[in-house]
């Protein structure tokens, strides 16, 4: 997506947790004529992105488009899902997106653009612990081993991220609310959508 949004003329902020792996994208999207900044955050800090925020439009000026997609995963049987691993998820994955909202609007909030991504698993196992683990904090444990072959099968059938990145783009560009990487998918979308209908109308003819 930074390099996608950089062909696009966007100057373009890179955050991660791990700051080497920020500066190597914002250095391809410098090799591409983009400007980019590179920023060690972890966006499970309120503090830390709030101080990002002010970086930012002081350097860039005002955030015209916020792409709030980390997460991080572990997993296992539900019984067997510790308190850090219910910690270490919702700081990441619910209480990050808010702090990127929160602090998307320390810059002026006519001139900002929020985008986010839905997705839906049907299932979660030990298998879907990926290579983030190594990046978990002391307060939820502290780092874990990667599992190995972790995601493999998900990469295998994944999608080239540049393409990813131009879909994301140009829905953008289009203002669509929604974007659609696998048409194939659209049988299973519709299944769910037609049991939910269901239960609708169930619980119409109880009333």
């Amino acid at each position: 997506m930074a390099l996608a949004f950089a062909s696009a003329g966007m100057c373009v902020v890179v955050v991660d947790v791990e700051g080497e792996a920020a500066r190597a994208v914002a250095d391809e999207v410098a090799e591409r004529g983009a400007r980019a900044l590179a920023q060690e955050v972890d966006v499970a800090d309120r503090a830390a992105m709030l101080a990002l925020a002010d970086k930012v439009y002081a350097e860039l000026g005002a955030v015209h488009l916020l792409c709030n997609n980390a997460g991080i995963a572990t997993g296992g049987p539900v019984p067997e899902v510790t308190d850090d691993d219910w910690g270490w998820v919702l700081a990441v994955n619910l209480h990050g997106v808010i702090h990127g909202l929160q602090a998307s609007r320390r810059t002026p909030r006519r001139s900002s653009r929020s985008s986010a991504s839905r997705s839906r698993f049907a299932t979660t196992s030990s298998r879907s612990a990926s290579a983030s683990g190594r990046n978990r904090p002391e307060r939820f444990g502290g780092p874990k081993p990667r599992v190995e072959g972790a995601g493999q099968a998900m990469r295998e059938r994944g999608m080239d991220p540049l393409d990813v990145g131009r879909a994301v783009r140009d829905a953008v560009l289009r203002n669509d609310p929604y974007i659609l990487t696998h048409p194939q998918a659209r049988a299973s979308v519709a299944t769910r959508f037609d049991e939910i209908l269901r239960a609708f109308d169930t619980a119409a003819k109880t009333e």
